[in-house]
């Protein structure tokens, strides 16, 4: 199974994004935009294990207060073959250390993890075309905020052709 924790979002929120993706494409940004039921921001991603209780068991010694989140600005990760279009956050220590803590417990119980730099977005399209004169900072959306009540271990599972998510376990934040 694939696998990966994430933060749920909210429906206000949810809604606020699916604005923001229909501004974008109204500018001329074309791709494969994020379909509503995929919206999340992920934390830590496992991929292919079987380990799934072991993953479990790594999220349920976090024990951290809940905290808000804050959008920033719009930016892209450029790939051959259609860039990821990506909405970043605000920093947040409670965060780091959310990501911090499950990245520690999940290498103490042998999960091999990415080595790049964590770098905080919720991804608004993949394969993204972008118009020339496209302005991040002009097309960049007012902060939102948004509470972060818990996060999820989620199973990403494409075997139908259709790409589903499926929650393995939620930990509630204090």
């Amino acid at each position: 199974m694939r696998l990966f924790f994430s933060i749920p979002l909210d429906e206000p929120t949810i809604d606020w994004l699916t604005l923001l993706q229909d501004r974008l494409w109204q500018s001329g940004v074309d791709g494969r935009f994020t379909l509503r039921q995929h919206w999340h921001l992920t934390l830590v991603f496992l991929g292919d294990t079987t380990w799934l209780g072991a993953a479990q068991q790594a999220a349920e010694s976090i024990q951290l207060p809940a905290f808000e989140l804050t959008t920033a600005q719009l930016g892209k990760f450029a790939r051959l073959n259609g860039d990821i279009l990506w909405l970043g956050l605000a920093p947040s220590e409670p965060l780091d250390t959310l990501v911090n803590q499950l990245t520690q417990n999940l290498l103490s119980a042998g999960f091999s993890l990415e080595k790049r730099r964590y770098h905080a977005h919720i991804t608004l399209a993949r394969n993204a075309r972008l118009p020339r004169d496209f302005d991040f900072a002009l097309h960049s959306p007012p902060p939102r905020r948004f509470a972060v009540n818990g996060f999820s271990l989620m199973e990403s599972d494409s075997s139908t052709g259709e790409l589903v998510y499926t929650e393995q376990g939620w930990q509630t934040l204090l």
